[in-house]
């Protein structure tokens, strides 16, 4: 899971808080030895789990194309996001609910204040747009699914569609989440966001997407326990059917990005599956996994 956050994180610009050096890692320098270093764990059948790549792209940074483009033959890489975390707009619209938030992090005032006067300083809005153009190409070019990140608005949710987004990933309103599904986008919510009850920026809760009818996907979103917890209480809470609510961690994933392959328990497909327990509390709990029809786990 760690490296699935770092390859995610890793096309941002610099002055977005989770780039740069932290704990001694230079994320943006570590993106190539990292995927080497999953290639090589797979050649040497270290891996029981299938490692793929998706790579979201923050169009601020004036390096992303050059941190992307090494990457464009890489068989392992089945998704790119376009996205925008200057502040202001999309998931930080409320710039005063998000200085809160760093407040409650423990953050000082000095501290916000520099943080946000990095996210803003130097960011040109001709190379965001330049950036997105360069990033729907690459994607068509290499025939790659593309997701639209953290969409607030009607234009937004138009202009995703425009460029051939085929996931609509945390939109931020019912609104945009309801315009993506009447353009036949997949909607994407995280599972923290579900198990929480509410997104802890403030905006679409996932659970609200869910009654409204507009959720394919749980994502991890960072914490993996959380999709099948998710997936659970679409049953529970919510009255969803099992089949429809497994289809969010499972067939829902894998048809957006076009593995038709996998996803569910069916004749000809690869029996990928994983046994779910509850424990005492009520939790689901994975107890044996096979990958292609071999126990793993």
């Amino acid at each position: 899971m760690t490296i699935r956050y770092l390859l995610s994180a890793l096309t941002r610009g610099e002055n977005w808080i989770y780039i740069g050096r932290k704990e001694g890692l230079d994320r943006k320098e570590a993106l190539g030895p990292m995927i080497a270093g999953m290639d090589a764990a797979q050649a040497d059948g270290a891996l029981r789990a299938e490692h793929l790549l998706h790579l979201r792209c923050e169009v601020t940074n004036p390096e992303l194309l050059t941190l992307l483009e090494p990457h464009a033959d890489n068989p392992r890489l089945m998704l790119l996001s376009v996205m925008d975390h200057t502040p202001g707009q999309r998931q930080t619209v409320n710039t005063e609910r998000f200085e809160s938030r760093l407040v409650a992090a423990g953050r000082s005032p000095e501290e916000i204040e520099d943080m946000l006067a990095r996210r803003v300083e130097g960011r040109d809005p001709s190379v965001a747009y330049t950036n997105r153009r360069s990033v729907v190409a690459f994607a068509r070019e290499y025939g790659l699914p593309l997701a639209a990140h953290d969409d607030e608005s009607q234009e937004h949710v138009d202009e995703a569609h425009e460029d051939g987004c085929v996931i609509a990933e945390f939109p931020v309103t019912l609104g945009a989440a309801r315009t993506a599904r009447r353009y036949g986008m997949a909607i994407a919510m995280g599972g923290p966001n579900f198990v929480r009850g509410s997104s802890h920026s403030g905006n679409l809760s996932a659970r609200e997407a869910a009654q409204a009818d507009v959720l394919d996907i749980i994502a991890s979103d960072y914490v993996p326990l959380s999709m099948l917890r998710s997936a659970f209480m679409l049953i529970d809470s919510l009255g969803w059917s099992p089949e429809k609510a497994i289809a969010t961690v499972a067939a829902g994933p894998a048809r957006s990005v076009g593995l038709a392959d996998r996803g569910e328990i069916s004749p000809g497909l690869r029996a990928d599956l994983v046994r779910v327990s509850r424990h005492r509390d009520g939790w689901p709990a994975p107890t044996e996994v096979w990958r292609e029809g071999r126990r793993v786990a």
